[in-house]
């Protein structure tokens, strides 16, 4: 998944929390009646004694409001700072693949909120002049040489057939799109492999081996061939082989 897609599949999710009302919460609370009648668990509002709530309408009121409406608050709130309009600005690049241009009008202005995001970058005034240009090429003389599935549909094919030389600043943006991660949770995992790594018995590994033992443990799906590991062990260690010898 680009982060073009990512970026609809979030807004129909914001949408989605957006239009949520007492009828969805309905639905929720029912289901969620039946699956505690299932365990035998009685239904009633957190932190309330039973003679503060005389009904079930009143528990499901009191649900809706403590419960219900301050998740969805806080979700859509979570939702928005962390896919911020900066990431939307920057997915405007992704338009810049031919397959997303073929048989489309110039719209130079939809570019230039990326041309202000990475002002530092690149130079604006010359990207915008690329533009136009990059639109001509995959619409008028490739276009009669190549049928729409020959265009290129991928960040990966775009760079391959994006002369730097021709389209400088395309050719960066380019680059950096590739670079944009969806999520973090990558990240996160390293963490948590290096938080199982560093133990205390292993409080004194050198950086060169922590960070190689992290690495192999990340990129788990990576087959290395035993053979070099063994050539790679004794390229290394031979004064320790002579002295077993």
């Amino acid at each position: 998944m680009d982060i073009v897609s990512a970026c609809e599949e979030i807004g129909d999710v914001k949408r989605k929390l957006a239009s949520l009302n007492q009828e969805d919460f309905r639905l929720i609370y029912d289901n969620a009646k039946l699956l505690a009648a299932e365990h035998r668990i009685s239904v009633r509002a957190s932190r309330c004694s039973v003679t503060e709530i005389e009904n079930e309408e009143q528990i499901y009121e009191k649900m809706y409001s403590t419960l219900f409406v301050p998740f969805v608050r806080s979700l859509k709130e979570g939702m928005d700072t962390r896919f911020s309009s900066i990431i939307y600005k920057a997915a405007n690049i992704n338009r810049l693949i031919p397959i997303y241009l073929h048989g489309t009008e110039c719209d130079v202005g939809m570019f230039r909120a990326v041309a202000e995001l990475y002002a530092t970058d690149i130079s604006q005034e010359t990207f915008l002049l690329e533009v136009p240009r990059w639109h001509r090429r995959w619409n008028t003389e490739i276009s009669g040489k190549q049928s729409i599935v020959d265009f290129p549909h991928d960040l990966k094919t775009t760079l391959n057939h994006c002369n730097p030389n021709l389209f400088p600043n395309i050719f960066k943006l380019l680059k950096i799109f590739w670079t944009l991660p969806i999520t973090t949770a990558t990240v996160e995992r390293s963490f948590s492999n290096l938080r199982r790594l560093k133990s205390y018995l292993r409080s004194t590994v050198v950086q060169d081996r922590l960070s190689g033992l992290a690495l192999i443990n990340i990129h788990s799906d990576i087959d290395i061939p035993s053979e070099k590991i063994v050539e790679e062990f004794f390229r290394k260690n031979r004064r320790n082989i002579k002295a077993s010898t």
